[in-house]
């Protein structure tokens, strides 16, 4: 797990990184959220979209354990976003701004 901050998220934190990360749990100002891209069994490939979940506040300690059946947790259900929105710097490793995706984070 590596755990990052960037300007507007108050934290971030991804697993699986392949490309790019493949799960990941993010809290802003107005949310918490997870965005998952699942690999498919048969084409054995990750999605290029990541569902996206608004979740409840989840503790430190949450984000530390298994990330397992987490979207179960889920408040609701937001749009997918394909994954090359994703505001992730894939040579850094880091998160950016999440500007490019406010409005579909606002619409939980």
């Amino acid at each position: 797990m590596e755990c990052w901050k960037a300007m507007q998220w108050l934290s971030a934190d991804y697993r699986d990184f392949h490309d790019v990360p493949r799960m990941m749990v993010c809290t802003c100002s107005f949310g918490t959220y997870l965005f998952r891209s699942r690999l498919d069994p048969v084409a054995q490939e990750y999605a290029d979209h990541y569902e996206v979940y608004r979740l409840p506040p989840i503790s430190e300690s949450e984000v530390c354990a298994s990330w397992f059946g987490l979207e179960t947790r889920a408040l609701e259900r937001l749009p997918d976003l394909p994954v090359r929105e994703f505001p992730f710097d894939v040579s850094t490793r880091r998160f950016l701004d999440y500007d490019r995706i406010y409005p579909l984070l606002r619409q939980g």
